[in-house]
């Protein structure tokens, strides 16, 4: 118990930042922030992740983006109203999410790299990489979510 307890002290923020290093700036300079916001929301609603889709959905609205896709984003494969790189960034983002039942490079990583340069499929990569990690660190040291 008393590991336990040592955990729920820790500074999730500071584990994140060493453990994963991630250079923040070089992701957001390379895709557009709403392709890497819809990616994340995406991954934290697969991921059951509350306050990271009240994050990403939040900064989506205040970008613009239009209530109506986010509703519909659960539901991208039959929604009309995703561009086809959208729709080839949100495939990859599943395919890395459900890695045991992973073919190599299955046809939604073919249909990423049509829409993607090298660079781009690197930085998106690192994008679910991040808000992965995010999610287990918020399953490993749950908090609710305040409404």
């Amino acid at each position: 118990m008393e590991f336990c307890h040592k955990l729920a002290t820790v500074d999730t923020i500071a584990i994140h930042t060493s453990a994963c290093g991630f250079d923040l700036v070089s992701v957001e300079k390379a895709l557009p922030a709403t392709l890497l916001n819809l990616v994340c929301l995406r991954a934290s609603q697969v991921q059951a992740s509350a306050a990271c889709i009240a994050r990403y959905w939040a900064e989506l609205r205040e970008a613009g983006e239009s209530e109506h896709r986010l509703y519909l984003l659960d539901a991208w494969r039959e929604a009309a109203v995703f561009t086809k790189r959208e729709r080839a960034a949100l495939a990859f983002t599943e395919s890395l999410l459900c890695v045991t039942h992973r073919s190599p490079r299955p046809s939604s990583d073919r249909d990423l790299m049509e829409q993607l340069t090298a660079s781009e499929e690197v930085a998106l990569t690192r994008a679910i990489t991040r808000v992965c990690s995010w999610n287990r660190l918020g399953i490993a040291f749950p908090q609710a979510h305040a409404a």
